[in-house]
């Protein structure tokens, strides 16, 4: 099929050296991802290519790599291969595209890391970026050796498959938003996660259902506008006790399908702009009328039902409640 000039022939197992030359002519990008094998005189010709996917692709040899890394496509996705040596890392660091993806690999050794790291990535032209990106998102821990090698790269790193680190790796890790997709965290990572974001706009923790008092206290230090906490599912009245101290703009909890009056009553005292809890879907006048003491903006779009006093509350509150009723199946 094409779309845009760009060809996915996801179907085809197999191409000759002669069908690889035309399918180039088509100044587009490829999507093979169904070969299992390619030669290095294919390689060749399917790097002019201006982007190439080969997910299909479970093993590749130096040979292979080098070629395929050889012209300056814009982006280059192996996303099959599981495992690959310091000599395939090295046929690889000739990529001089915007965007290399290495999803599948769930572990490297520093070796590894020390060649994709002298990879030049450039800017992707299709967006407005710094620098282009080295994704490595199937690596769910990394060690100390390893983050040191890859903090070495010109360009930006994505980590997303990072469940948890340590406090030497996290510290190594500076240049990279690598807290992301953490399940996990101590008090001296969340500590380290608030030193390298700085004043940035945003920190995001998609993955983190459950934290302690002691790391939510770490985290509300955090000075920029959003702190997205939307993977808690469900928090104590200390942990929310904490997270009011935060001195972030906007703190969002939308995980949260439920909360006790207690914990309700610990989060009015956030002294931030809003208070987002999208996730709620039902709440009592009591815990509503604490909720209301918040002095910001209370953003709440959920509920499936309310009673009229609850309305009647929210409605005290003024211009300072956004509340949308997207499945409210009662009012009673």
């Amino acid at each position: 099929a094409r779309f845009n000039d760009n060809l996915y022939l996801d179907g085809l197992i197999s191409i000759t050296l002669e069908a690889a030359k035309e399918l180039v002519k088509s100044e587009g990008s490829l999507s093979l991802d169904s070969l299992t094998l390619i030669t290095s005189g294919v390689a060749k010709e399917l790097a002019k290519s201006r982007g190439l996917s080969l997910d299909g692709l479970k093993s590749i040899t130096p040979e292979v790599a080098k070629e395929l890394a050889t012209t300056k496509m814009w982006d280059l996705s192996l996303n099959g291969l599981k495992s690959i040596t310091p000599e395939i890392a090295k046929g690889l660091a000739n990529f001089k595209g915007s965007i290399l993806y290495l999803n599948g690999l769930t572990s490297i050794t520093a070796g590894v890391a020390k060649e994709l790291a002298k990879i030049e990535l450039q800017e992707e032209p299709r967006c407005i970026c710094i620098n282009g990106t080295l994704y490595l998102n199937g690596l769910t821990s990394i060690t100390v050796d390893v983050a040191e090698e890859l903090s070495n790269l010109v360009g930006l790193l994505s980590l997303d498959g990072l469940k948890s680190v340590d406090i030497k790796t996290a510290q190594t890790l500076s240049s990279v938003r690598w807290w992301e997709s953490l399940a996990s965290i101590t008090p001296d990572v969340a500590r380290e996660v608030i030193n390298q974001a700085g004043r940035n706009q945003r920190i995001d923790f998609k993955n983190l259902s459950i934290i302690s008092p002691e790391v939510a206290w770490e985290l509300a230090k955090f000075e920029g506008r959003d702190l997205y906490l939307n993977g808690l599912t469900l928090i104590t009245p200390e942990v929310a006790r904490e997270l009011a101290k935060s001195k972030s703009t906007i703190l969002y909890l939308n995980g949260l399908t439920s909360i006790d009056l207690v914990t309700a009553k610990e989060l009015a005292q956030f002294e931030g702009y809003m208070l987002v809890l999208d996730g709620l879907k039902s709440v009592s006048l009591e815990i509503m009328k604490e909720l209301a003491n918040f002095s910001g903006y209370l953003w709440i779009t959920h509920l499936g039902s309310v009673t009229p006093e609850t309305i009647q509350i929210l409605m005290d509150k003024s211009n300072k409640v956004n509340l949308y009723f997207h499945s409210l199946n009662d009012i009673s």
